[in-house]
């Protein structure tokens, strides 16, 4: 028996160190795979460390054999006026250009620009191959004005040899471009070229025809020519061609013009100040990243392909441009532009992520777009004027702040279904041609900020939802707002419909949130819908409503100056008529019903009256109000009362009688006086 026991004992004993052995290697397994895990982790930090590639500045060293960007005398200088009949001219502008004038009145047709140094040909050297020239064309005047340009043929020791046409009239402004590879009449023996300018007018006045960019390269100046990047300001070309997260800088020291020859996406371009030359997007896609583009002098040139810029746009300098692309540029970084010149081209912007823009623009269509809450800041004094389209698009809620102007000379379209935007910025409609405003079709969803209408000509058409964050302002033009809702709230604001020489008329309103304050004359053909948790403040001024208001939040009557006059009048169960704090005359078109709270004056002196008009109307729930005038006039007035009305000082009609009520099983309760 005891030898069983120690053996049971014993038995006990090694489960015990065999559990033990068990949990000290689970432990030790444990232990091992962490460390394990963690060191291959660390290892694949290493490696994905040692994978990245760090982003790095290159530095253009494309060079054209000559360039002119006519912003001062010694580059117009270099041009000579020949075949002019003395009325003519070729001068220097004050806004960056150069102009050529041909003046018909003396019989005289044609004038030429002639590329001279002294008054002798300048003379380049010639690539048939790989030879480039770009002309900006910013201005051209008359009724039938052309230019060209011609190639004047020089051999190696300087001797003419014949002229051809390099690009053949054209009577359109433009950024043109001539290839010399795509000339196939080019003289055997030529090495050399001179550029000749032809502007001719056939019309009986003035013509003229203005310059800001002239380029002659030899050789490739494509982006993606190695040859054409350092790896320092001034050094060597032959570097790797900039990508990705790289930086690429265009300095003074070389000013060739850059030419995308395939889709890009570069970390950032940098334009300073001594360059002048120009970046020609083409038909290529353009993606810049977060270091963004800084055009500090010179021009980028955008094509016909989109361009999407996740940094900011910088334009500084009144030497700088940025002409956009025909299709889409899509800015998600802010826009400052303190001088210089942004040209729509007439493509779209897009603004899709938090962004202040600074400066004033004109644009040729503005969308913006939000996926979440997103926030534009348009900073004081900057406005931008978009000629075409602005549209509010996408789930997320748009909040357009600062004290800056979005100008709309045609359409808006309002599409976006965010809930809580709004913001401080103005939308200002004041195109002078016929537009329309075609509102989100649910309240409340894509608020305007503030939204002022001033057309001094042709009608503004709004149609569905116009849901309004901020203060609206009608200062004049004629608009028609027939079915249509504005819907206010999201911020404490005025409504001043109350024009210079008109006032609009509201179809519907509602207020749906915070309080909504009237600044001007009120008027409403349709219907006043206050919310829950909503306040309508009327203030001194005309305030109609000639269909049904209704009031689950607070309507309230802050001023006794300006006639209040409504159709049918209902205060829904938890809401409130609030003219506590003035005696006011009301006129009452319709029936007059309240569930829910009802102060109908201050005192209970004769400046408060409520004049009933309806006829065959009701009055209907519990309502305490002092003096009452049934007013039948020419309405035949008749109310019947269905709920608890009680008239503490006056009852009265006025007119021929005063139709009696049916109170089948209802009371009317007077107090003091009963007038009739």
């Amino acid at each position: 028996m005891k030898f069983k026991l120690l053996q049971r004992q014993k038995v006990k004993q090694q489960m015990k160190m065999k559990a033990r052995l068990v949990i000290a290697a689970s432990v030790f397994a444990f232990f091992t795979v962490v460390v394990s895990l963690t060191f291959i982790f660390n290892i694949g930090d290493v490696r994905s460390m040692f994978a990245q590639t760090d982003s790095v500045d290159r530095y253009w060293v494309g060079n054209s054999v000559y360039t002119s960007s006519f912003d001062n005398q010694w580059e117009t200088d270099a041009w000579q006026l020949v075949n002019d009949n003395g009325t003519g001219s070729w001068a220097l502008g004050g806004d960056g250009t150069a102009t050529i004038t041909v003046d018909n009145s003396a019989g005289g047709y044609a004038s030429s620009l002639k590329h001279s140094y002294d008054g002798a040909p300048l003379l380049l050297t010639l690539d048939k191959i790989n030879g480039r020239l770009d002309l900006n064309v910013t201005g051209i005047t008359g009724g039938r004005t052309t230019f060209s340009v011609d190639a004047e043929q020089y051999d190696a020791n300087n001797n003419y040899l014949s002229t051809i046409t390099v690009m053949h009239p054209a009577a359109y402004c433009g950024y043109f471009v001539m290839l010399f590879g795509d000339v196939s009449n080019w003289h055997a023996n030529a090495t050399k070229v001179r550029f000749v300018v032809n502007v001719a007018n056939t019309s009986s006045t003035q013509g003229s025809v203005s310059f800001n960019y002239f380029s002659y390269s030899n050789g490739s100046l494509d982006w993606k020519n190695p040859a054409n990047w350092a790896a320092s300001a001034g050094g060597a070309g032959g570097q790797s061609v900039p990508t990705g997260s790289d930086v690429a800088v265009f300095n003074g020291n070389n000013t060739g013009t850059c030419n995308l020859n395939g889709p890009l996406n570069v970390g950032g371009i940098v334009m300073e100040s001594g360059y002048n030359g120009m970046i020609l997007q083409n038909a290529n896609e353009v993606t810049i990243g977060a270091n963004g583009l800084t055009i500090n002098n010179g021009t980028f040139q955008s094509g016909s392909a989109n361009i999407t810029i996740n940094g900011p746009l910088n334009i500084t300098s009144a030497t700088s441009t940025f002409r956009s692309s025909t299709l889409l540029l899509n800015l998600n970084g802010d826009f400052n532009m303190t001088a210089g010149t942004f040209t729509h081209n007439n493509g779209r912007v897009v603004l899709g992520n938090n962004l202040t823009w600074t400066g004033s623009a004109t644009l040729n269509e503005l969308y913006i777009s939000a996926t979440g809450t997103k926030t534009f800041n348009f900073a004081t004094g900057s406005t931008v004027t978009v000629n075409g389209t602005f549209a509010m698009e996408g789930a997320g809620s748009i909040i357009a702040n600062g004290d800056g102007v979005i100008a709309v000379k045609a359409g808006l379209i309002n599409t976006n279904t965010g809930l809580n935007g709004g913001g401080t910025a103005t939308i200002l409609v004041n195109g002078t041609g016929a537009q329309a405003l075609t509102g989100n079709s649910t309240i409340g969803q894509g608020r305007y900020p503030k939204l002022t209408f001033d057309k001094a000509s042709g009608t503004l058409t709004v149609t569905n939802t116009v849901s309004v964050g901020n203060n609206f302002t009608y200062v004049k033009g004629a608009t028609v707002t027939t079915g249509s809702t504005f819907a206010f709230g999201g911020s404490n604001l005025t409504i001043d419909a109350q024009g210079t020489t008109a006032n609009m008329n509201f179809n519907n309103v509602q207020v749906g949130s915070n309080t909504a304050t009237t600044a001007g004359i009120f008027t409403v053909g349709g219907t006043l819908d206050i919310a829950s948790g909503a306040t309508l403040e009327l203030s001194g001024f005309d305030a109609t409503v000639t269909g049904n208001t209704t009031s689950a939040g607070i309507l309230k009557t802050i001023s006794a100056t300006g006639n209040k006059t409504f159709g049918n009048l209902t205060i829904s169960a938890g809401g409130s008529w609030d003219a506590s704090a003035v005696d006011e005359e009301f006129n009452i078109n319709g029936n007059l019903e309240s569930y829910g709270t009802f102060s109908a004056s201050a005192t209970t002196g004769t400046s408060s009256m409520y004049y009933l008009k309806g006829n065959a109307k009701a009055i209907r729930g519990t309502l305490s109000i002092p003096r009452i005038e049934i007013d039948n006039g020419s309405n035949n007035a008749s109310y019947t009362n269905y709920g608890s009305l009680t008239v503490s000082t006056s009852l009265r009609g006025v007119g021929a009688h005063l139709p009696r009520a049916t109170v089948p099983c209802y009371v009317w309760v007077f107090y003091l006086t009963l007038m009739i």
